[in-house]
Parts: C-alpha cells; structure tokens; sequence
C-alpha cells in the first residue's frame, strides 16, 4: 500500500538539509503548481489509458476487439487484472504500483511544498517522464495509468534533483516526504534510468515547449504561478 506519512519535524537539524517543514508555508503558487502538474498528468494518463483498454479488449476477446472495458478505469480493477494476468506490458511496472488513495494533484502538492519544487523543477521532470514513456511505447509497453503515476511522477522529480541541484538530501527524509520506502525508492531509479539508458539530459528547446504546455493550461484554468 502507498503510503503518505504526515511529515513531522522528527529529524534533527543535523539530520536534515531541508527547510523545516513547520516553515515551509502553503502558498497559492504551490497549489496552482500542484494543480498544472496534476491536469497535464490526468490528460496524459487518459490518452495512454484508452491504448490500454483497447488491448486489454483484443486479449479478452480477439475476434470481437470493440467491447465495453470500462470497468478497468477504476484502478482497483485493472490492479487486479493485471496481478492476474501477468501481461508482459506491465511487468517493468511492478516498482512503480501502488494502490493509493491520494489524488495526483494532492501528491504534486506534497512534493512541490516540502521539495520546494520550482516551476522549472516541474517542466524538467514531466520531459523526463515523458521519455520514458516514449521508450516504454517503443517495446509495446504500457506504463501510464492510475496505479503507476504516483511512483513515476515522484521518480521522475527526484531524478531531475539529483541532475540539477546541488542540494544532498538523505534518503530516510526523501522516502518520508514521497511516502515510501527506501528501498522501493531506489528500485524505481534504478528502474526508470535503465528504461531510459540513464539518457537524462533534456535539450533546453524541450524543457522550453514543456513550460509552454503548462502555460496553456495555466491559462485555461486561470492559475498563478
């Protein structure tokens, strides 16, 4: 089970580089931060759950592909299929499943506060999770939907930390924050990377078309950031 401890200010001062929580104050940027990143993600996973039940249609039933497979909209549902059918498409996922009750844009929130994620921290994770589903589309491979998205976002943006800040953080305070634990933490790195044979580096023209994607939906939905 995914889970999302209340964070604390447990860790000592010496035990911890970032920014007591206690200080760390919800502004409305983080929230409108939070609800960008979450919208983008919500589209992206519905465009890729569509491809989903459309395969999901022809392994059930081959001949007669066009059925009704809504039912695997609901996460608990496809979590269960997919444990019972083992399919090839989701067995690089298995780091990155969780059956979670937090919503995306709530996820995003806890990350982007208590992370002090910046707009550009945001843009740079998002093309980094987007090459890795590209490189998972090449193999015929599924990776977006809602059981996965929580892991693959909160991997996505600690990898695009380690390449750019110069911050150290402990792995004990980044598993509380992201609600994991360490050593799922790290398989998911270790998972997503290889996917992307460690090809980290995004060309600043990407990174420059990602922030004008979320500048659109900054503007459809009358956010500030």
């Amino acid at each position: 089970m995914f889970n999302c401890p209340k964070i604390g200010n447990s860790h000592t001062q010496a035990n911890r580089s970032i920014s007591d929580p206690e200080e760390i104050l919800e502004t409305r940027e983080m929230r409108d931060l939070a609800k960008m990143c979450a919208s983008y993600i919500e589209r992206w996973v519905g465009v890729h759950l569509e491809l989903q039940k459309c395969e999901l249609s022809r392994k059930f039933n081959p001949r007669f592909p066009i059925v009704d497979v809504s039912p695997f909209l609901d996460p608990m549902i496809l979590f269960e299929h997919i444990q019972y059918l083992k399919l090839k498409q989701y067995e690089h996922l298995e780091p990155f499943i969780s059956k979670t009750k937090c919503s995306i844009e709530n996820y995003a929130f806890r990350l982007i506060r208590y992370l002090e994620l910046t707009f550009d921290d945001i843009a740079y994770a998002l093309c980094i999770l987007e090459r890795f589903v590209v490189e998972c589309r090449h193999n015929n491979r599924f990776v977006l939907n809602p059981l996965s998205i929580h892991k693959l976002l909160m991997t996505s943006i600690l990898i695009t930390l380690i390449i750019n800040d110069d911050k150290f953080y402990p792995d004990p305070l980044y598993a509380k924050i992201t609600g994991t634990l360490i050593q799922n933490m790290t398989k998911c790195k270790i998972t997503f990377l290889m996917q992307i044979d460690f090809a980290v580096y995004i060309p600043p023209d990407a990174v420059a078309q990602m922030q004008c994607d979320l500048r659109e939906i900054q503007k459809i939905e009358h956010l500030t950031v």
